[in-house]
């Protein structure tokens, strides 16, 4: 984290790759508070700036804060905008903790049936997301057939 901060020197103070690796690098170490300030500054900085690893380090240090309404927010545009599972399947879990199973259960339909259109390259990288929506809805009793 010194490392990442030292790089941000009055030059570049506003650079958002570093900015994002900083708040990454600030969540990695469980500093979720440090997390959303560094992404909400570069924000304030980079308006045009989009991320969608960024933005799921905000959704999730959010959730770490206990921000959970916040966190759901921003979980649903990832649900639509994330380059893969990852996203959906947080907000399908974060759902379920909120005591929305229903939807919860139609996101990791979603999950499933998307894969199952998918090539086999993203269906081994999104593995552990697919097979944990799986088993939610083989818990609930509602199989994994869409």
């Amino acid at each position: 984290i010194e490392l990442i901060q030292q790089a941000l020197n009055p030059a570049n103070r506003d650079e958002p790759y570093i900015l994002l690796k900083l708040s990454q690098a600030q969540f990695g170490a469980g500093q979720y508070q440090a997390s959303v300030d560094t992404l909400d500054a570069l924000i304030e900085a980079n308006p045009g700036f989009r991320s969608p690893d960024g933005h799921l380090i905000y959704a999730r240090s959010l959730e770490a804060l206990g921000h959970k309404q916040e966190a759901l927010e921003e979980y649903a545009s990832l649900a639509t905008a994330y380059p893969g599972e990852e996203g959906r399947a947080r907000y399908a879990n974060l759902l379920v903790e909120l005591g929305q199973r229903d939807k919860a259960e139609e996101i990791w339909h979603e999950m499933l049936l998307r894969s199952k259109r998918a090539p086999g390259y993203y269906r081994r990288k999104e593995k552990p997301w697919l097979k944990q929506a799986e088993q939610h809805l083989k818990q609930a009793g509602t199989g994994s057939n869409p």
